[in-house]
């Protein structure tokens, strides 16, 4: 349990699900605000997340941004394919793939039917597409253009 200089305890370097299943689990974060869960998720070890789902309590909002954060479509289609799992959070979610420009992770989740709210504001009082252009992820933003013109095009039709 002793951290070291960023609040990192040994569970949060683990690497393997024989690891994983070994050190007792517990919630508490690192310098970065990440619990060992999260970690394990941004580094893709999905069979340590297994272990760690069956230890710790679900939170599923800040599990799905750590695979946004990690723009990783395999963390994402894990954690949506699990049956304890809802997306609770979807147009969030989206607006947090857009910010890390997570092009992988939007385009898994464009193909879930997600309904894009232009209309939603971030902190910054930026919507979905401002963000986009901000950050500069052409595919991002090239999607999100076009989406947004076919919508006004209908409603103008």
């Amino acid at each position: 349990e002793i951290p070291d200089f960023k609040l990192n305890r040994p569970i949060h370097y683990c690497k393997s699900e024989a690891i994983a299943s070994l050190l007792e689990y517990n919630d508490k974060e690192n310098a970065s605000g990440l619990t060992a869960i999260e970690v394990a998720i941004i580094n893709q070890r999905i069979e340590v997340v297994n272990i760690f789902l069956t230890k710790t309590k679900i939170d599923s909002k800040r599990l799905f941004f750590a695979a946004a954060i990690s723009n990783s479509d395999k963390s994402i289609s894990f954690l949506l394919k699990e049956k304890h799992f809802k997306l609770d959070c979807p147009m969030e979610l989206l607006m947090r793939t857009a910010e890390n420009g997570a092009y992988e992770v939007f385009k898994f989740l464009i193909s879930q039917k997600i309904e894009i709210d232009y209309e939603l504001r971030n902190s910054e009082n930026e919507n979905i597409l401002e963000v986009s252009k901000r950050v500069g992820n052409v595919g991002i933003s090239r999607y999100l253009e076009k989406d947004f013109k076919n919508r006004r095009n209908k409603v103008l039709a």
